[in-house]
């Protein structure tokens, strides 16, 4: 059990590595998350913030350099309709979600 006090995860000081995914195929759908990465930057500037999504949104996840600190590519899954997943991607991405320690993941 913590000694920490239950927080909401954003005002928690301890939370300092966010992965945010996004796995819809549309440019529209990425889209639509810039007013929530922007106010999640505006409200906690310290963050490190990863984007999980996939690998043909790099261009659109770049133009978000300000709130967006880096892009996960996310090699699909069994179960995720829009494409069939990557199985030789799983490794590489576990090691690197792995090594980023992520404090908190949401979906966007």
């Amino acid at each position: 059990m913590h000694d920490r006090p239950v927080t909401a995860p954003f005002t928690d000081p301890a939370v300092s590595r966010v992965a945010l995914v996004r796995l819809r195929v549309g440019l529209g759908d990425l889209l639509c998350s810039a007013p929530a990465l922007r106010r999640l930057r505006e409200f906690r500037p310290d963050l490190q913030v990863t984007l999980i999504t996939w690998p043909e949104m790099a261009p659109v996840a770049a133009r978000y350099a300000g709130d967006v600190d880096e892009l996960l590519p996310f090699p699909g899954a069994d179960g995720i309709p829009e494409r069939p997943p990557d199985p030789a991607g799983w490794a590489p991405f576990l090691a690197a979600a792995a090594e980023r320690r992520f404090d908190l993941a949401l979906q966007v």
